[in-house]
């Protein structure tokens, strides 16, 4: 997988060294007088067992263990030769990961993916569509039906029924085809590489290539053809004042997760750039063009993180942060401006390369 920028790492650096100073000195200080518990936390007594799904380009899926005593690597899940995954989405006792090397989408046994070691899927489909399907990042709505993200090939979101029925060597069809529209100011999608759902059943659309995060509300009530969709609202790079630290509100973003606020978090894959943009007013309702909304936040990620690759919330909203080589749960983020992050739980990953198309959280109480 490739990854892109539109602007030179030259201008970026002192800027970014300037947050990252920030980060070390302590910086600005979380949250102030009305503002929220800084460290939202629960008490650990009181913390959810879970396993942490995170897809490993070396052909693997880490899996890992979240209890009141801390995080801790189990076995991971091998996946077929040569894949490359890139998202992942658990429902109905079953795991779904895409591979957007090999082109297909893996379904297995949800309790088997959690013990780890080579596990052969219950089915690998093949979407039957035209044109090369690169499944890239997954969600489920609330009628139990899978969207995936088409990283490169076709500027689209594919969305799949009853994928609870698929069984060995599977070509299903899509029961809806879901494009952007490019109509006036909007920007198509190139680079699909994360999609989540929110409260509401809204489906938001990360782009990497040209750097946008797209929402569609109520989505399911789209035709089958839902080419040249008009969005919400599609929310764009945007430059921020100097007095910040940075330069840009997003950096490559790579990956979205909905926080229990209702705020919309999301992770950034540009070098050395261990930023998680926080946008607060996501409400707004935008048919017209894009939208250069200021983010609420940037959150800086504690050192050793080096970027924010991978963002999400564990069944206790708890937000949890991947780059390359390390995963933090976050401790006081909840202030707006430049916040400096602190370090809950943390655990050096096995893998140590890109996390692509976000983290799938499942509550399990198992050994």
């Amino acid at each position: 997988m490739q990854t892109h920028s539109l602007r030179s790492r030259a201008a970026l650096a002192p800027l970014i060294a300037l947050a990252l100073a920030l980060s070390a000195c302590g910086g600005p200080a979380p949250g102030g007088p009305g503002d929220p518990d800084p460290d939202p936390d629960p008490d650990p007594t009181g913390v959810t067992p879970a396993i942490l799904f995170l897809g490993d380009d070396s052909g693997i899926l880490q899996v890992l263990h979240s209890t009141s005593t801390g995080i801790a690597a189990r076995a991971p899940l091998v996946l077929p030769e040569d894949a490359e995954p890139c998202g992942s989405a658990a429902h109905d006792g079953r795991l779904y990961v895409g591979d957007y090397w090999n082109e297909v989408i893996y379904a297995y046994d949800l309790e088997a993916a959690i013990g780890g070691g080579v596990v052969s899927p219950l089915a690998t489909a093949t979407p039957n569509v035209s044109g090369i399907v690169e499944p890239c990042g997954l969600a489920f709505d609330s009628n139990g039906d899978l969207w995936v993200g088409d990283f490169s090939s076709g500027n689209r979101v594919l969305t799949f029924t009853d994928p609870a029925t698929w069984s060995g060597d599977e070509s299903p069809t899509p029961s809806r085809i879901l494009t952007m529209s490019s109509a006036g100011s909007f920007q198509s999608w190139v680079d699909v590489v994360d999609v989540a759902f929110d409260d509401d059943g809204n489906l938001w659309v990360v782009d990497e290539w040209y750097e946008t995060i797209t929402r569609i509300d109520d989505p399911t009530s789209l035709p089958a053809d839902a080419t040249n969709t008009v969005p919400s609202l599609q929310i764009v790079d945007v430059e921020v004042p100097p007095s910040d630290g940075l330069s840009y509100s997003l950096y490559l973003p790579n990956s979205v997760a909905i926080g229990p606020d209702g705020m919309v978090y999301v992770g950034n894959d540009w070098s050395s750039t261990n930023l998680i943009t926080r946008y607060d007013d996501v409400g707004l309702v935008d048919t017209t063009g894009q939208v250069e909304l200021v983010p609420g936040a940037y959150i800086v990620a504690p050192a050793p993180l080096t970027r924010s690759f991978s963002v999400g919330f564990d069944p206790d909203g708890r937000l949890w942060v991947a780059d390359r080589a390390r995963l933090h749960r976050l401790t006081g983020y909840t202030g707006d401006g430049v916040v400096n992050a602190g370090s809950g739980d943390s655990i050096a990953l096995a893998g140590a390369t890109t996390y692509y198309g976000g983290m799938t959280w499942v509550a399990w109480s198992g050994d």
